[in-house]
């Protein structure tokens, strides 16, 4: 504890203190208010962190150095920080502004440190005004602020709206946040994501979505630390658009459009046995994240074999997705990642179309499809065991989903792993192909691995020889000739 202020009419106490190690004679980075300190149940009201900073030079650090309590109103002032004073709510501890020196007194640039315990005195004056007195050593003088508050109303309360959304990734919502009483004199707030991975928040309340998941975006008033908050879902949604097909149905209650209509009771009845299809054309190129379908009831085996596509065209079909078995009676759902503006399910042979619902979930916001890819290098030599970084780039720069495999079309003479580094194996030649995951898009490196060649290895050659003769010392041993040698006098 460093400061202790006690108001005997109001059995009030304030402290403050928590200085940091070797910080001496600072008032500490915290404040407390104590209610009914003499009589009665001691009761503290409040608790807030004073400004504090020492991590940089003058006038970047902020330690706070006096304090002094007046009124309806605590004023406090920094060592470092140019007789800057800091002016809280007595009643609840919240920021109400700032004092600072102004031309009068050539600004902050004429104003120095206050390095005494009692370098700030603030007295209340009949008509509501409060003048302020700092004493600075820098420049040797006393500063005066008169500063007129006016009548301060506190904040009660702050409701957020909407107080629970939902959202895809990559949308927005702008949140609202109304602070009471309405004519309240500060009604600064800030906002707070409290999982930034799913959702994030700016200054305004405008919240943006970024993956799925949940989590909550908090609001807090700057007066009184009031606090309302918003329950956020980040998810995809079922996709809707314009349904198509090329069937001619059994009958009139098993065309195309009963794969779209909600009711696994009805179902998609094809009188060709083969190539039939219905599907949504979104309008515009959306991403599908999820396909989730339900057979006809006791005809699941006629949906193995079929495909879900997608074209941009309504002409030229991509596979996203081949039914390999017979499904359940139960909704299966298929994890994708495409963009596509036409999606449909293409009946296998002998199926019928049998299908009885089919559903698209993923972001209605416009997403970019991807146009092609290339690799660094179309080919490159290297050695057993060596390295080569080979990086993808997916075309165009804005496309939504830019996710790549790759694949050595030889493991056994080079190897790639998931992010495009290729190690040799052993002498030949393979391929190397990277693959978009929107739209199959692929490009090819070719790579030859060479035989790991060795090299006489040179250094600095030493020995413990005393030569039988002249010619006969150890370094014989590695001067090329044959019709040399090393002869030692020693036998062993």
């Amino acid at each position: 504890i460093e400061r202790i202020e006690y108001f005997p009419d109001d059995d009030v106490l304030y402290l403050t203190g928590d200085i940091p190690s070797g910080d001496w004679g600072t008032i500490g980075f915290k404040m407390e208010k104590w209610t009914n300190w003499m009589n009665g149940t001691r009761t503290k009201a409040w608790t807030v962190n004073l400004p504090y900073f020492a991590g940089s030079e003058v006038p970047g650090k902020n330690r706070q150095k006096a304090i002094c309590f007046a009124g309806d109103f605590i004023f406090s002032v920094g060592v470092e920080t140019r007789c800057k004073v800091w002016v809280y709510n007595a009643s609840n501890g919240s920021v109400v502004g700032h004092l600072e020196p102004g031309p009068e007194v050539n600004g902050t640039e004429s104003t120095g440190w206050v390095d005494i315990p009692m370098g700030i005195r603030a007295i209340k004056r009949s008509n509501g005004e409060y003048v302020v007195f700092v004493e600075e050593d820098g420049f040797a003088k006393v500063l005066m602020f008169r500063w007129a508050p006016g009548k301060y109303s506190s904040v009660t309360g702050v409701n957020v709206s909407p107080d629970s959304t939902s959202i895809v990734p990559g949308g927005t919502i702008q949140l609202t946040a109304t602070v009471s009483p309405s004519d309240a004199t500060n009604k600064t707030v800030s906002w707070l994501s409290g999982n930034t991975s799913v959702a994030t928040v700016n200054s305004s309340g405008l919240v943006t979505a970024v993956a799925a998941g949940s989590t909550t975006i908090t609001v807090t008033t700057q007066d009184g630390n009031k606090t309302a908050t918003c329950a956020i879902i980040v998810r995809d949604v079922k996709l809707t658009g314009t349904q198509f097909d090329n069937i001619t149905p059994s009958d009139s209650n098993a065309d195309g459009d009963k794969a779209f209509d909600g009711d696994t009771a009805t179902f998609v009845d094809a009188s060709t046995a083969s190539g039939a299809y219905t599907g949504l054309d979104f309008g515009s190129s959306k991403t599908v994240s999820i396909i989730k379908f339900y057979p006809r009831e006791n005809w699941a085996a006629r949906m193995n074999e079929g495909k879900f596509q997608g074209s941009d065209d309504n002409a030229n079909w991509t596979d996203i997705y081949t039914i390999n078995t017979n499904p359940a009676y139960a909704w299966t759902e298929v994890p994708v990642n495409v963009n596509y503006r036409y999606v449909r399910y293409l009946s296998p042979a002998n199926g019928y179309c049998n299908v009885a619902e089919i559903e698209f979930w993923g972001n209605p916001l416009r997403s970019v499809p991807v146009t092609g890819v290339s690799i660094s290098l179309d080919s490159a030599s290297i050695v057993e065991e060596d390295t080569q970084q080979l990086t993808a780039t997916v075309s165009p720069s804005d496309a939504t989903n830019k996710t790549v495999s790759w694949v050595s079309g030889d493991p056994s003479v080079a190897t790639v792993n998931s992010g495009g580094l290729v190690t040799g194996v052993s002498p030949g030649s393979t391929t190397i192909t990277v693959t978009t995951q929107d739209r199959n898009k692929t490009a090819t490196c070719a790579i030859t691995v060479r035989l790991l060649n060795t090299v006489k290895l040179t250094g600095t050659q030493f020995d413990n020889i005393s030569p039988w003769g002249n010619n006969t010392d150890g370094d014989k041993a590695f001067d090329g000739n044959t019709a040399t040698y090393v002869d030692a006098n020693d036998a062993s």
